[in-house]
Protein backbone atom coordinates (compact mmCIF):
# COMPACT_ATOMS: atom_id res chain seq x y z
CA UNK A 1 0.00 0.00 0.00
CA UNK A 2 0.98 3.83 -0.62
CA UNK A 3 2.57 4.97 2.60
CA UNK A 4 2.10 8.81 1.88
CA UNK A 5 -1.64 7.68 1.62
CA UNK A 6 -4.22 8.78 4.36
CA UNK A 7 -6.23 5.59 5.55
CA UNK A 8 -9.19 5.08 8.06
CA UNK A 9 -8.53 1.75 9.51
CA UNK A 10 -11.53 -0.54 10.99
CA UNK A 11 -9.99 -3.62 13.31
CA UNK A 12 -12.84 -6.34 12.28
CA UNK A 13 -12.45 -9.87 13.87
CA UNK A 14 -9.92 -11.63 11.26
CA UNK A 15 -8.06 -8.44 9.97
CA UNK A 16 -8.71 -4.62 9.25
CA UNK A 17 -10.25 -2.78 6.91
CA UNK A 18 -8.38 0.54 5.76
CA UNK A 19 -10.17 2.84 3.42
CA UNK A 20 -8.62 5.50 1.61
CA UNK A 21 -8.86 9.18 1.94
CA UNK A 22 -9.84 8.97 -2.00
CA UNK A 23 -12.29 6.75 -1.73
CA UNK A 24 -14.28 9.22 0.87
CA UNK A 25 -13.40 11.82 -1.30
CA UNK A 26 -14.74 10.17 -4.35
CA UNK A 27 -17.84 9.30 -2.60
CA UNK A 28 -18.35 12.68 -1.40
CA UNK A 29 -17.98 13.88 -4.50
CA UNK A 30 -20.53 12.48 -6.28
CA UNK A 31 -23.30 12.44 -3.46
CA UNK A 32 -22.95 16.09 -3.93
CA UNK A 33 -22.82 16.61 -7.73
CA UNK A 34 -25.93 14.35 -7.65
CA UNK A 35 -27.78 17.19 -5.61
CA UNK A 36 -30.14 19.44 -7.35
CA UNK A 37 -28.71 22.84 -8.26
CA UNK A 38 -25.08 21.59 -7.83
CA UNK A 39 -23.69 22.10 -11.39
CA UNK A 40 -20.00 21.16 -10.93
CA UNK A 41 -17.01 21.09 -7.93
CA UNK A 42 -14.00 23.61 -8.21
CA UNK A 43 -11.30 24.52 -6.23
CA UNK A 44 -11.99 27.39 -4.23
CA UNK A 45 -10.97 30.86 -5.82
CA UNK A 46 -8.67 31.92 -2.66
CA UNK A 47 -7.06 28.47 -1.87
CA UNK A 48 -7.40 26.54 -5.00
CA UNK A 49 -3.51 25.44 -4.74
CA UNK A 50 -4.35 24.17 -0.80
CA UNK A 51 -7.48 22.20 -2.57
CA UNK A 52 -5.55 21.03 -5.16
CA UNK A 53 -2.90 19.44 -2.96
CA UNK A 54 -5.57 17.85 -0.79
CA UNK A 55 -8.01 16.68 -3.18
CA UNK A 56 -8.12 13.37 -5.16
CA UNK A 57 -8.06 12.34 -8.51
CA UNK A 58 -12.11 12.29 -9.29
CA UNK A 59 -12.65 14.58 -6.41
CA UNK A 60 -11.56 17.94 -7.19
CA UNK A 61 -12.88 20.62 -4.90
CA UNK A 62 -13.08 17.98 -1.63
CA UNK A 63 -10.87 18.23 1.26
CA UNK A 64 -11.26 16.10 4.00
CA UNK A 65 -10.22 16.75 7.82
CA UNK A 66 -9.44 13.30 9.55
CA UNK A 67 -10.66 13.23 13.25
CA UNK A 68 -9.46 11.39 16.43
CA UNK A 69 -12.11 8.19 15.75
CA UNK A 70 -12.58 7.40 12.34
CA UNK A 71 -14.33 10.50 11.89
CA UNK A 72 -13.92 13.72 9.44
CA UNK A 73 -15.20 16.87 8.35
CA UNK A 74 -15.78 17.46 4.90
CA UNK A 75 -15.50 20.53 2.95
CA UNK A 76 -16.68 20.94 -0.69
CA UNK A 77 -16.08 23.71 -3.06
CA UNK A 78 -18.92 24.33 -5.27
CA UNK A 79 -20.58 26.08 -8.43
CA UNK A 80 -24.16 26.47 -8.17
CA UNK A 81 -27.10 26.74 -10.81
CA UNK A 82 -27.75 30.39 -11.63
CA UNK A 83 -31.51 30.87 -10.05
CA UNK A 84 -31.49 27.90 -7.23
CA UNK A 85 -31.59 28.65 -3.65
CA UNK A 86 -28.32 28.89 -2.46
CA UNK A 87 -29.36 28.06 1.24
CA UNK A 88 -31.83 25.34 0.43
CA UNK A 89 -29.67 23.86 -2.06
CA UNK A 90 -26.38 23.66 0.05
CA UNK A 91 -28.25 22.22 3.07
CA UNK A 92 -29.52 19.08 0.29
CA UNK A 93 -25.85 18.76 -0.61
CA UNK A 94 -24.65 18.49 3.06
CA UNK A 95 -26.96 15.78 4.13
CA UNK A 96 -26.47 14.04 0.49
CA UNK A 97 -23.01 14.03 1.31
CA UNK A 98 -22.60 13.00 5.03
CA UNK A 99 -25.57 10.09 4.58
CA UNK A 100 -23.82 8.67 1.64
CA UNK A 101 -20.18 8.56 3.10
CA UNK A 102 -21.35 7.68 6.33
CA UNK A 103 -23.43 4.29 4.98
CA UNK A 104 -20.97 3.92 2.14
CA UNK A 105 -17.83 3.62 4.79
CA UNK A 106 -18.76 3.31 8.55
CA UNK A 107 -17.26 6.57 8.86
CA UNK A 108 -18.80 9.32 11.41
CA UNK A 109 -19.02 12.24 9.33
CA UNK A 110 -18.57 15.74 12.09
CA UNK A 111 -19.61 18.12 9.78
CA UNK A 112 -19.58 18.93 5.86
CA UNK A 113 -18.95 22.33 4.63
CA UNK A 114 -20.07 23.66 1.27
CA UNK A 115 -18.66 26.74 -0.07
CA UNK A 116 -20.19 27.90 -3.16
CA UNK A 117 -16.96 29.54 -5.29
CA UNK A 118 -19.07 30.30 -8.23
CA UNK A 119 -22.80 30.32 -10.46
CA UNK A 120 -22.99 28.22 -14.40
CA UNK A 121 -25.19 30.17 -16.38
CA UNK A 122 -26.80 28.45 -18.37
CA UNK A 123 -26.13 28.58 -22.46
CA UNK A 124 -29.16 30.06 -24.71
CA UNK A 125 -29.33 28.53 -28.27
Amino acid sequence: MDENKEYYCFDEVGGCIKISDSVVSSIAAKACLESEGIASLAGSQLGSELIEIFAKKGSKGVKLTPGENNDCAIDICAIIHYGTSIAETAQKAQAAVKTAVESATGLKVTEVNINIVGVAFSQSK
